[in-house]
């Protein structure tokens, strides 16, 4: 897996682009800034968005090629990110009190998910937010992105079990349209959760 994302992000151009996904820029906008934490960040675009507004960035990913990119891309808009190249089942933040933290198509195996979720729930601060957008299960056979088993998709269930130790404000299912760079582009079926830390 990780030959296939670093070929990925060797290419020249941003694989998802260099804007921020959409439903995470709107949570991220009506929060003021504080800690965020971005797991699987790939080459920084959620990153960058949020260090321009203000906010102090955690980034990781287990692809040096996607830190490149990503650092290329803060340094370009004149900010500051810092950011981990360790596999997410590795990572241990020196301070675990984020205020934010963004799971953006994160997609990782059953077990490993909801061991890395059960981890997210532990990191934020009380009173601060997890903001996940990934493909749902309806997803499999579309040409719009994301994996290609099933068991690599979510559901509301899912995720409704993972994060059952938060106050889930927003969990749902729905079709959009991506326009994310060269790889997520078109009808899409995601799954969108917004949950607070009690």
């Amino acid at each position: 897996m990780l030959d296939f994302w670093d070929n990925r992000y060797r290419e020249d151009a941003y694989a998802y682009g260099t804007q921020p996904n959409q439903f995470f820029k709107a949570m991220l906008d009506r929060l003021p800034p504080g800690r965020l934490l971005l797991p699987a960040e790939g080459e920084g675009r959620n990153a960058v968005y949020a260090a321009r507004n203000g906010w102090q960035v955690t980034a990781v990913d287990f692809s040096a090629e996607a830190c490149r990119k990503a650092q290329e891309l803060a340094q370009t808009h004149g900010v500051s990110i810092t950011y981990d190249v360790v596999a997410l089942e590795d990572f241990s933040p020196q301070e675990a009190d984020f205020d934010l933290i963004g799971l953006v198509f994160t997609h990782l195996p059953p077990g490993v998910r909801q061991l890395i979720h059960q981890r997210v729930a532990g990191w934020v601060k009380r009173s601060g937010y997890v903001v996940l957008e990934a493909f749902n299960k309806a997803q499999l056979g579309k040409l719009s992105g994301g994996p290609k088993e099933e068991s690599w998709l979510y559901s509301a269930a899912e995720l409704a079990q993972d994060f059952k130790q938060l106050d889930i404000l927003n969990l749902q299912e729905q079709d959009v349209t991506l326009a994310e760079g060269l790889y997520h582009n078109g009808e899409a079926s995601v799954v969108q959760l917004v949950a607070r830390k009690p």
